[in-house]
């Protein structure tokens, strides 16, 4: 993929990489999430992907399908955001249309089609072309139950072998779309089935067939109650990390009871073990900053937190006897501290005071 009007060029200028830490666009599932802030592009402007695949004794693709992670902010009430133009030159309307004025789906010559979408939300629009059945389709979010548009018409992309081997995103020929936001784009030259789509779900910061990264154990275990002070934490994460991000971990970017760690040290391939400062008795919360550490695949960690206890041990005190009568007196004490444990209270009496030695 790449700028319809090249490098410099208006689409370069204009749209822009951001993240979503620290901003009021919403996450993605909870994890953080990279995204092309895109404006409305016409003609040579826009992104131009080539299709990639050489189809034997064929210039066309006609079976594909086009994943699109998107936000169309709340305040967009165009009638149009394209989605995409089999024309290798963007030279005539999009083929298919979000309508952000209804929250619909539209298909050039043909008109608003389909059922509605969610703005002001990350969505995932599964475009299917199946030209061998004359029908496309777009799912939503992994909904195969309820189909968001049906169309009894197809299109072509041109292969790798043509001499314009392209189609286009985010675009028109006369400017009749709007701006949004993108996390991720793929196509796959062929029919996804429903089972794929389905597995396919929600959008992902990860990526459409990568998962994010998130924190899946930890010892101690979150919620834990211990008698002593731990010295280490160890958090497992769900994907291998990359070795670059490890070594460039901030220690601030993880803290224990309000306290960074001190060094962190590899495991094993998915597993970092932190050192600790020292803890007192109470509850101490966990807390693992977003993007802390990335995976293999370059996907960035998700934030977490977590939380552990560390008792005080058992502490009794003892008051003076009261309404002391010639067979009989009102002992008094308090348990200040359990220890994490149900009490055993013992109580010891003779002429002599001996103290806290019970043996005594």
């Amino acid at each position: 993929m790449e700028y319809g009007d090249g490098d410099g060029g208006a689409t370069d200028s204009q749209d822009i990489f951001r993240t979503t830490n620290g901003t009021s666009v919403p996450h993605i599932d909870g994890f953080p999430a990279r995204y092309l802030d895109f404006q409305p592009h016409q003609g040579s402007q826009g992104y131009r992907v080539d299709s990639g695949v050489d189809v034997p004794d064929s210039s066309d693709i006609s079976q594909f399908t086009m994943v699109f992670d998107m936000l169309v902010p709340s305040n967009n009430t165009s009638n149009y955001l394209a989605l995409w133009n089999a024309d290798p030159n963007n030279s005539n309307d999009a083929e298919v249309f979000l309508s952000p004025d209804n929250s619909r789906y539209h298909v050039t010559l043909i008109g608003d089609l389909g059922g509605t979408w969610p703005k002001g939300r990350w969505n995932r629009f599964v475009f299917v072309n199946d030209g061998d059945v004359n029908t496309s389709r777009i799912y939503l979010n992994g909904d195969t139950d309820n189909v968001g548009m049906v169309h009894s018409n197809t299109w072509s992309v041109q292969d790798a072998g043509s001499s314009l081997p392209n189609f286009w995103i985010l675009t028109d020929d006369n400017g009749e779309t709007s701006g949004g936001l993108i996390a991720n784009f793929a196509f796959v030259p062929s029919v996804l089935d429903v089972g794929t789509i389905n597995d396919l779900g929600a959008p992902d910061a990860g990526g459409i067939f990568l998962d994010a990264i998130g924190v899946v154990g930890s010892q101690p275990i979150d919620g834990e109650a211990l008698l002593t002070a731990p010295s280490t934490l160890t958090l497992d994460f769900s994907h291998n990390l990359d070795p670059t991000s490890i070594a460039a971990f901030e220690l601030n970017d993880l803290t224990v009871g309000g306290q960074p760690v001190t060094s962190v040290n590899t495991l094993d391939a998915d597993t970092l073990q932190f050192t600790l400062a020292p803890l007192g008795p109470g509850n101490h919360a966990v807390s693992l900053a977003a993007a802390a550490v990335a995976s293999t695949e370059g996907v960035p960690s998700g934030a977490y937190s977590g939380q552990f206890a560390i008792a005080l041990p058992p502490q009794v005190t003892t008051n003076p006897a009261t309404n002391i009568e010639a067979d009989m007196a009102t002992l008094n004490g308090e348990v200040l501290a359990n220890g994490f444990q149900d009490p055993t209270v013992r109580i010891y009496w003779g002429t002599t005071d001996r103290g806290t030695d019970a043996a005594s």
